[in-house]
């Protein structure tokens, strides 16, 4: 199994997915932009982008989801 510990850290409490499949679940989120420098991506595990952002939704469970303003 390939280990993705070293390449992803929890921003909240720094721990790392144990296994492909768990690091699935992490959240990434674009939280700075600086022209010209590209962005910053803090990664959170899903126990703490749950606290911080809220849970996770489909995208089937957003509202206005299957509707497209064209239709």
């Amino acid at each position: 199994m390939l280990n993705c510990g070293p390449m992803l850290n929890c921003e909240e409490c720094a721990t790392q997915p144990a296994t492909v499949e768990e690091a699935l679940r992490w959240r990434a989120y674009l939280v700075a932009v600086v022209e010209d420098e590209g962005g910053e991506v803090a990664v959170y595990c899903p126990e703490c982008a749950d606290r911080k952002f809220g849970e996770r939704r489909r995208l089937d469970q957003r509202p206005g989801a299957g509707s497209h303003p064209r239709n």
